[in-house]
């Protein structure tokens, strides 16, 4: 089963300083090439009817198991809400985004929902277990942007992570600081908590190196993911 959860917990941490067919008219031929064409013209249908994920935002994909035990997904799971894919590995989503390029799930999406299971907690119990024969999944894709910081003391994050977590998720931002400035001269834009931070000054790293990271530089790019 593919999922990461860090024994050493999550650590939250002050920053100062994702129509049916006419019949045809019967012809003789062959009866066992009958269901092949039926079924040709059916995923035919299908792919036709299916929209593509989204570049950013929410989007849902059911992913059949049949010949898998396992999604193959390597999860993130700092956030205690929704944890995010880090990699797609050997399991039924690889298989189906080989068949399904187009709504093929990426890494950084976070899932919402895994069939009835609707937080980090459940996601990973269910992941656990046995999974039904087809497995629906709520998941929203990040948009990327680049946030530039001037600092002198404090970010004003409060910032969540683990040992192993890619970067740090942002869990609050304080009223006062360069967050709570950039947030104020760009609303469309504003960090909110829920992000993630994935990378430094172009250079992405676990969450208890990034905390050095920006301890100690007052001039940050930063790459965020914005949920």
């Amino acid at each position: 089963m593919w999922c990461c959860a860090d024994a050493s917990g999550t650590v939250a941490e002050e920053v100062q300083a994702v129509t049916a067919l006419p019949e045809a008219t019967p012809v003789v031929q062959p009866e066992a090439l009958k269901p092949a064409v039926k079924a040709e013209v059916s995923v035919k249908e299908a792919k036709v009817k299916e929209e593509p994920a989204p570049e950013f935002g929410p989007f849902s994909v059911q992913i059949p198991m049949k010949g898998f035990s396992s999604l193959g997904l390597l999860l993130d799971f700092t956030s205690d809400v929704r944890p995010m894919v880090k990699t797609v590995e050997v399991g039924a989503v690889e298989k189906f985004n080989e068949l399904n390029p187009s709504r093929s799930i990426q890494p950084y999406d976070v899932i919402v929902a895994l069939d009835e299971a609707a937080n980090s907690s459940e996601i990973f119990q269910k992941m656990e277990g046995t999974l039904s024969h087809t497995v629906n999944l709520k998941l929203v894709r990040p948009k990327k942007q680049q946030v530039p910081i001037s600092k002198t003391e404090g970010l004003g994050l409060k910032l969540e992570y683990k040992s192993t977590s890619l970067g740090a998720v942002i869990n609050v931002v304080s009223s006062s600081g360069p967050a709570a400035k950039w947030n104020s001269e760009h609303p469309n834009e504003a960090l909110c908590a829920g992000d993630r931070i994935l990378a430094v000054n172009g250079r992405e790293m676990v969450g208890p190196e990034m905390l050095e990271q920006i301890k100690a530089t007052n001039e940050l790019m930063l790459t965020v993911l914005k949920y």
